[in-house]
């Protein structure tokens, strides 16, 4: 499991700046609703495996060079990594780097408007289009889950879960979501291309209700062929 960390600001100087990244407002951070999503995933895990996956840091795995994110090779533990699950979006350095790598061929993040759109493909024209951009207002918040294979550096590809809300509420909600419906996410349909998800990879975009994580709609199911 990959979350993101942010450099705390100085205890001596609140005022001061962030000497690293830090978060927007409202997303999701290294606090009680991030680590409420991280022990719905162990409980996942181990109740169908009786295994405990592993929590690493985003900036341990990888590295911001000239507006680039490169995996670091070195004291990384990709050679015994089979799936990946990332928490967060757009400040979680795995998720930035796996939007300039494959993931990016299915999701394009607008940073300046802090707003995404899904690549999809349209039954009515027989090609692939973007489709309308996801944004979040004052009633409801949006993300992503997608399960996506990504290549490594040692050319291993592995599935990598991503769970990532605009802000950390639908963070929180698709985490629920896909803990509680594991084997029914399959039963998913991409209406464009007539076919149910199966064990195939996915994009699923969610809306969620902020007063209330437990109302969430499935806005659009891509499938990846």
């Amino acid at each position: 499991m990959i979350q993101a960390i942010f450099d705390a600001k100085d205890q001596q100087n609140p005022s001061g700046l962030f000497e690293g990244k830090s978060p927007r407002s409202d997303e999701q951070t290294v606090d009680s609703r991030d680590t409420e999503c991280l022990l719905e995933i162990i409980d996942l895990f181990h109740e169908s495996n009786y295994i405990l996956p592993k929590r690493h840091y985003d900036q341990d795995l990888v590295k911001l060079d000239h507006g680039q994110y490169f995996l670091k090779e070195a004291d990384a533990p990709w050679d015994k990594v089979d799936c990946v699950f990332a928490i967060g979006f757009y400040s979680n350095y795995f998720v930035k780097w796996a939007l300039q790598q494959e993931l990016g061929a299915y999701i394009e993040f607008d940073e300046n408007n802090t707003r995404f759109r899904v690549r999809y493909y349209n039954q009515i024209l027989e090609q692939s289009l973007w489709s309308d951009y996801y944004e979040s207002n004052a009633g409801f918040d949006v993300g992503f889950l997608a399960k996506v294979p990504m290549q490594l550096p040692n050319n291993r590809v592995i599935t990598a879960y991503f769970i990532s809300g605009i802000e950390n509420k639908s963070t929180r909600s698709m985490t629920s979501y896909l803990c509680q419906n594991w084997k029914a996410i399959a039963d998913k349909y991409d209406v464009e291309q007539n076919l149910s998800v199966d064990n195939s990879p996915f994009v699923m975009v969610f809306k969620v209700n902020k007063s209330n994580l437990r109302e969430l709609y499935c806005q659009q199911v891509v499938l990846i062929q």
